[in-house]
This record gives structure tokens, sequence and C-alpha cells, in this order.
């Protein structure tokens, strides 16, 4: 007899919200076999095996929406892959950066007492 969980059951089991579990859903990345005769969502082991995909490609550095793309066919080579994480990573560089400066400037302005600025 096959196992069945129920969304609140698949929460605890990866520490995602139900909320996020439920959003899943609606965007079609992550949908229940099953519903019981109450309506309640019930996930079977595919389900929780497809979820494990969709967190480890998470992990990866994916969006939904390109998780969405492979899980529905499109090959990404692990080129791809790493390619989408060196520019991430890049992005978030370049973030970093210009925070970092303007938290200079900032500190510079306060040791010689000058007011705050938001220009």
């Amino acid at each position: 007899m096959q196992q069945h969980w129920k969304v609140g059951d698949i929460a605890k089991l990866t520490g995602l919200t139900v909320r996020t579990l439920r959003y899943y859903d609606q965007t079609g990345l992550f949908s229940p076999s099953g519903h019981s005769d109450s309506g309640h969502r019930l996930y079977n082991e595919a389900d929780i095996r497809r979820l494990q995909q969709i967190l480890s490609l998470k992990e990866l550095g994916l969006s939904l929406e390109e998780i969405q793309s492979m899980l529905q066919g499109r090959k990404y080579a692990p080129s791809d892959l790493v390619a989408i994480q060196i520019e991430r990573v890049r992005q978030s560089t370049k973030t970093q950066q210009k925070l970092l400066a303007e938290l200079e400037h900032v500190a510079e302005r306060m040791r010689q007492q000058e007011p705050p600025s938001v220009l």
C-alpha cells in the first residue's frame, strides 16, 4: 500500500512552509498527485522525489521559472548551471561592492562629523 502525506506533513519533512507548498501548487511547479475526499492535498513518494529535485535545483541557484522549465523537459548541461551560478555571484558581488562603497562614504562623513546625506 502506497503512503500518502498531507501538505502539513510535507512542510514538516522539508522545512518549507505550507504557504510555499501551496504557492508551488498554484504555479504548477509542485502539485500533489491526489486529494482526499475532504479536499486535502495528498502527496506520494514520487511527489516527494520531485520536491527533492526542486529543492536541489533551487540550492544550485536556479529560479523557480528555470526549475519549472527544466522539469518540463528543457535540458540544462552542467556547464549551463555553472554559468547561471557565476552570473548570480557576479551580480551579488556588484551589489555588495556598491553597498560597501556607500557605507565607506557614510563612515567617512561620520568621521568628519558631517551630517548624513541622502545624495
